[in-house]
Formats: C-alpha cells, sequence, structure tokens
C-alpha cells in the first residue's frame, strides 16, 4: 500500500495518509477520538 506522505506527529499520536482502491486520500490515526477533540478545541 502506497502511503501518500510520511506518518506525522499529531497531538499525541501519529497520522497516516494513504489512497483507497478508488484513489480517495484515507487518514489512519493512532490516537484515541477524545484525544483528537482536545486537538481540535
Amino acid at each position: 500500500m502506497p502511503i501518500v506522505r510520511e506518518p506525522t506527529q499529531r497531538g499525541r499520536g501519529l497520522s497516516v495518509n494513504f489512497p483507497d482502491p478508488d484513489g480517495t486520500q484515507l487518514e489512519l490515526h493512532t490516537s484515541t477520538l477524545a484525544e483528537r477533540m482536545k486537538v481540535w478545541k
């Protein structure tokens, strides 16, 4: 699976972007939703 960009530190977790079979870019986060929401506030 090709990675669109290198893993990036976002808040307390990592984020990695990759394309699905249709070419839509998806983002995977290693932190919890609660931790992500703290970063966005």
